[in-house]
Order: C-alpha cells, then sequence, then structure tokens
C-alpha cells in the first residue's frame, strides 16, 4: 500500500479533508491524525487511493519506488476490474435466457382483453394515458355493466395525472386501488434506476373487478413494461367461471 504517495497527496491537495471524507468514508479526525505522524490503516488508504487514484500519482513528488508500488496496484485493479467485468457478462447472459423465457410465456397468455398505456411524469407523480382497449363488449358482459359505461371507465385517450384519479379505479376494488398507489409512489424511483436496462420487462398483477351487481369479479393483468418508452401493454384475463363461456 503506497502510504507515503498517499501522505504526500494530502498534504498537498486544495480538496477539503471534510469532501475528501465524505467522498471515502474515511473519518476527518483519521486524516488529520496521519498528517500529525500517527499510524495509518490499510483499508483506510485503499479508500483513499482507489476514490483518487489519479490525483495522487499526477503529484512530481512520487518516487521511482513509489510508482512501483503503483503499478503493482494497478495492476491488482485490473484483476478486479477483469473479474467484475467476467461477472457482469454472466450475469447478463442469465438475464437475457430469462427474458427469452419470459418473452415466450407472454405469447403463449391467454386473455380476454387488451389495454395499452402511456405512462407519463409530472416531477415525482406518475401519470397515465389509456392508449386502447379491445373487447368492450366482453367485459360489459361480464362485469353487467353497457359498452357505453366501460368505455367512460377506461376514458380512452384522455390524460390522469395521478394514476390512482382515473375513472377506472371506480370498478376496482379497494385493495387493488392501494397497490396502485403503493407502486405511484415507487414507479419515479424505479424508472430512475431502471432507465438504462434494455429490453421489456413482465409484471404479473391481480386485479378485482367491482361487478355493477356489487360481487367481485377476479383477473389477471399480465403487463409487458417498455421502461424506456414507459409504454405498458397489459393482458387481462378473468378468472371467474363466465370467462370461459
Amino acid at each position: 500500500m503506497n502510504k507515503t504517495a498517499v501522505i504526500n497527496w494530502l498534504q498537498e491537495t486544495e480538496i477539503p479533508l471534510s469532501k475528501i471524507s465524505v467522498n471515502t468514508g474515511v473519518s476527518r479526525r483519521t486524516l488529520y491524525n496521519w498528517l500529525n505522524g500517527e499510524a495509518t490503516s490499510n483499508s483506510n488508504l485503499k479508500k483513499i487511493e482507489t476514490y483518487y487514484f489519479n490525483e495522487i500519482n499526477s503529484l512530481s513528488k512520487i518516487t521511482g519506488k513509489e510508482t512501483m508500488l503503483d503499478t503493482k496496484y494497478i495492476i491488482d485493479l485490473q484483476k478486479d476490474k477483469i473479474e467484475t467485468q467476467n461477472y457482469e457478462i454472466k450475469s447478463l447472459k442469465k438475464a437475457l435466457k430469462n427474458k427469452q423465457a419470459e418473452s415466450t410465456h407472454w405469447d403463449a397468455l391467454e386473455y380476454d382483453f387488451v389495454c395499452n398505456v402511456t405512462l407519463f411524469r409530472s416531477g415525482l407523480v406518475i401519470g397515465r394515458v389509456i392508449d386502447s382497449v379491445t373487447e368492450i363488449d366482453y367485459q360489459a358482459k361480464i362485469l353487467g355493466y353497457t359498452k357505453q359505461e366501460i368505455a367512460k371507465f377506461w376514458d380512452v385517450g384522455v390524460k390522469h395525472t395521478k394514476l390512482d384519479k382515473h375513472p377506472i379505479e371506480e370498478i376496482i376494488d379497494e385493495e387493488t386501488s392501494d397497490n396502485i398507489k403503493r407502486q405511484a409512489t415507487t414507479m419515479p424511483i424505479l424508472f430512475d434506476s431502471l432507465k438504462s436496462i434494455v429490453g421489456d420487462h413482465y409484471l404479473p398483477q391481480p386485479v378485482i373487478y367491482i361487478h355493477k351487481e356489487g360481487h367481485k369479479v377476479p383477473a389477471m393483468a399480465y403487463n409487458k413494461v417498455q421502461w424506456r418508452e414507459l409504454k405498458v401493454i397489459s393482458r387481462i384475463k378473468f378468472l371467474n367461471s363466465m370467462s370461459s363461456d
């Protein structure tokens, strides 16, 4: 571990020790103690050298001996990087294989109707537009409403700035609605974390609809989510006995 190079850099750098502490997780007291000649620990030295490697090695005070130590450290870093890349490649291959299986399952799904949705963000709030819905007649039959009533619930083409304020919520039970509210809270964070991921994602979601006469009609929504485009394709299957008619 190149202790001398790190100490030299700490003495010369214009970066405040408070900022170095925040960036590396090494306390300011520890940094001050080093500058005052107290003993250092290899684990904390490595944190400093890893985070500020380029800055430390740019100092003209580094001697030939210290440069040799740095060269060894570079080799170790390269080995770690190769191991990490190999792990990432292995994980990516596994993810791609899983996605192929999910895609095959999606293509084989049985469903009663399809709903296409576009999501949009307004700050930390997620809204939606129902782009299209199929089989309005069949939905009306299963749920006991007229076609006009079902069409009104879906409100196709109209922007709604909050997921839980859409008219379709009127015929969804409270538990399903609560799940939507929880998803609305976490979706902005989820989109930010997944926006760089390529490919579609498949998310099943139980849905309980409310029949016009008041009883519950269970269904399963199989959702294909396109994170980058903020598009969701839902294939919904009613689970009650009437759906087989």
